[in-house]
């Protein structure tokens, strides 16, 4: 029998703000326009326009009409977890381009998940797929229920006096294609043939 997930069904209702809301306020880390993406049934977004907040809700399933802004905040709460990695990636585009250059991003998922895998929903009856997700971005808390990742576009790295690594400081003659949340492509400086580029990894590895 072939199984398919329901991720969107599965969207529990909350009568108070998210962790990561609660997070975002206590901070102040809630600057100009923001975006709650994949904000289920709202309750964050709708609270944070009560108290005067100038946020924007889209969800794939609750509110289809996606937004054409460019966003100073981007709020993704709770929405890898449930998503397959094809799907993860896609919503990790999206984000990126619909946060503004000079925008921040904050990506909560769960850390209390005991098994990964396909599970029928006690409410919805609907077989939903969980996973844990380890993004490539700087961590700002991490305990048994949550972590939260900050993620910035390549251009609001800060430069570090001495580094050494050529990826980290491009020249600024380099010609980037495109940016998302986990690497940056760019035309190679002496191309092996026309439109030759270069797709790497925002983030260091060992080999």
């Amino acid at each position: 029998m072939e199984i398919i997930n329901h991720p969107y069904p599965a969207a529990i209702r909350h009568t108070n703000l998210s962790a990561l809301g609660r997070y975002l306020l206590k901070n102040s880390l809630l600057k100009g326009l923001i975006l709650d993406f994949g904000y289920s049934f709202g309750f964050d977004t709708d609270e944070l326009k009560r108290q005067g907040y100038d946020v924007t809700g889209y969800d794939y399933y609750y509110r289809p009409d996606y937004p054409e802004s460019k966003f100073n905040t981007i709020i993704c709460n709770y929405v890898l977890n449930v998503l397959e990695p094809y799907a993860q990636a896609e919503v990790l585009m999206n984000v990126t381009n619909l946060l503004h250059p000079k925008g921040t991003a904050y990506f909560a998922v769960r850390r209390d998940l005991a098994e990964e895998g396909f599970r029928l929903h006690a409410i919805h009856k609907q077989y939903t797929y969980q996973c844990n997700v380890r993004l490539p971005f700087e961590s700002l808390i991490c305990n048994n229920s949550y972590e939260l990742y900050i993620y910035n576009h390549f251009n609001k790295f800060p430069k570090v006096e001495g580094e050494r690594c050529p990826l980290c400081r491009l020249s600024r003659r380099v010609e980037i294609i495109c940016k998302i949340a986990t690497c940056v492509a760019f035309y190679d400086g002496y191309p092996v043939y026309q439109g030759y580029a270069l797709i790497i990894p925002i983030y260091h590895v060992a080999s």
